[in-house]
């Protein structure tokens, strides 16, 4: 089954919410559910009508052995075998479910898998065959990649619905003694037009040096799944 995920490289351009139509929410958004324990949650728990209700809240960056982490979660009680993954749900509002282009931004460390109203989008920094939920991705990040955010485009219809919408994530640890996890997001909605303004802008602004800030997901361009995730 194909993925929705195309990475793309506008760097700073869209970080001030200047060019989206409406912006679902933002880095350092408050509201964000977290399961943080050994066991994976409930089947299900990416869909929209998932009972979080005990789950914790708090506000993004979220993880731990980081300094710019403003909601610190657990990793159990030994350091050398912290949880494999830690789950994270975001719900937020959107008043005009037609945008033409989905535009999304995501810091994470060391692997994630994404979910938008419990519709599989993709994965960042896995493996070619992704692991199952709650194990290790066996790959972390590389220096000069751990500070950027992964950018990338939604280009499938149907994905947000008016009102109500949930996006959930999995961060998954490279292994079980890796020393921190991290958290944070962006989603906008933007025209067709807005976005071939950002590619032009893209074309005229982008260095050699400034690429280094893309990473590599599991795309359509890039592979071909048999089926989602469980």
């Amino acid at each position: 089954m194909k993925k929705t995920i195309v990475v793309v490289g506008f760097l700073g351009l869209l970080a001030s919410g200047s060019w989206a139509s409406e912006t679902f929410f933002k880095k350092g958004q408050k509201g964000w559910k977290f399961w943080d324990k050994v066991d994976s949650p409930a089947e299900k728990w990416s869909d929209s009508d998932f009972d979080d209700s005990a789950w914790k809240e708090g506000q993004a960056p979220l993880g731990y052995g980081d300094d710019e982490i403003k909601s610190t979660i657990s990793y159990g009680d030994n350091k050398e075998k912290k949880h494999p993954a830690a789950y994270f749900r975001l719900e937020f509002e959107v008043k005009d479910h037609d945008h033409q282009v989905l535009y999304m931004m995501v810091r994470y460390d060391d692997g994630a898998r994404l979910y938008l109203n419990g519709t599989y989008l993709g994965d960042l920094n896995t493996p070619k065959d992704p692991p199952p939920p709650g194990a290790y991705t066996g790959k972390s990040l590389g220096p000069g990649v751990l500070d950027g955010y992964t950018k990338f485009v939604l280009q499938k219809k149907g994905l947000l619905v008016k009102g109500n919408n949930t996006f959930a994530i999995s961060v998954h640890q490279g292994s079980a003694s890796s020393s921190d996890l991290f958290l944070d997001a962006e989603f906008l909605g933007i025209s067709e037009k807005e976005f071939e303004a950002l590619q032009a802008a893209e074309k005229k602004t982008v260095t050699g040096e400034e690429k280094t800030d893309e990473k590599k997901t599991n795309t359509d361009e890039e592979k071909t799944e048999k089926g989602d995730p469980e």
